[in-house]
């Protein structure tokens, strides 16, 4: 009968690392948002360290170490990829970058105006306008001008029939 090793074969290894990384992407993700905890939304999430910290943190670099630390134990290819797409999306060196960066912004501001719709502080809506400016593409400042004009819960209230 052959023994068990106590360390891990090296695919068990590689295959953990990268659970590992998707354990601390989900997570990261049920994060209490706590820019829009300070607005009254006490169920926000994904992690949005507060506005304040950005003043004594420097996030490109915290962004750039995070990176290397969770993929440093994944498979050198997949390491490599990973690697080069954060690099590319930091930088904004691509086309899919730029995309990728707009369409978070986008959704920070969808969020914004779908709290201030729903009544909340009335401050929510400045997560709707300031990130404006830092849109890119022609499609992002399209939607962005839309926004303002669009009411969140109409997709929704289109659904609704009544019938006697």
């Amino acid at each position: 009968m052959r023994k068990h090793s106590v360390r891990p074969e090296p695919q068990h290894e590689r295959m953990t690392s990268l659970l590992d990384l998707v354990g601390e992407a989900g997570v990261l993700k049920s994060v209490r948002r706590s820019g829009w905890w300070m607005l009254g939304m006490k169920n926000a999430r994904i992690n949005d360290l507060h506005k304040v910290g950005h003043r004594y943190i420097d996030f490109r670099t915290a962004e750039r170490k995070a990176s290397r630390e969770q993929l440093a134990g994944l498979p050198p290819l997949i390491r490599r990829e990973m690697g080069r797409w954060v690099q590319e999306l930091l930088q904004q060196s691509s086309r899919a970058a730029v995309i990728a960066r707009d369409a978070d912004l986008l959704e920070c501001m969808v969020q914004g105006k779908e709290y201030s719709d729903q009544g909340h502080h009335p401050r929510a809506i400045d997560w709707m306008k300031r990130p404006a400016h830092l849109l890119k593409t022609k499609s992002a400042k399209k939607m962005a001008k839309a926004l303002a004009r669009w009411k969140s819960d109409d997709w929704w209230q289109a659904l609704v029939t009544l019938e006697r």
